[in-house]
């Protein structure tokens, strides 16, 4: 199976109208993927929405972690863990979440437990990364 990593940027000129220049804000993502090379296994997803002045993230929103669906033999256990730092205010803002899949067979039952995170870090100059991997 191979692993893979997605990620989209979004601009959101109309909630960057709620404050004054140089405010901008954009929402960010990052998605992991588990495939077979026919079928998706697992996908993982993180967004998170931020705003930035140019020395700070003076907004943090819209933030949402979901399982982006299973394939064949695949099922989603739920999130294990979620972690933050810095926020509002501050230069940075890190977070980041783990899920669990567990492939079954009616055979064998669950055998396979694979633990996928995600992080975003947004920063006050409007850069951003991502990270992710199985645990």
């Amino acid at each position: 199976s191979m692993l893979e990593t997605l990620w989209a940027e979004q601009e959101d000129a109309a909630t960057a109208a709620a404050f004054a220049y140089p405010t901008r804000c954009k929402r960010v993502s990052v998605t992991r993927k588990k495939t077979n090379g026919a079928w998706t296994l697992w996908s993982y997803y993180q967004r998170q929405g931020f705003c930035h002045n140019g020395s700070k993230v003076n907004s943090l929103y819209d933030y949402l972690r979901r399982n982006n669906g299973t394939g064949p033999g695949w099922e989603w256990k739920g999130h294990v863990a979620k972690w933050s730092a810095g926020g509002a205010g501050k230069w940075s803002y890190t977070v980041g979440t783990q899920g669990h899949y567990a492939g079954c067979t009616i055979v064998t039952g669950c055998l396979v437990n694979d633990y996928p995170w995600l992080q975003l870090k947004v920063l006050g100059n409007g850069a951003w990364t991502k990270a992710s991997g199985i645990g």
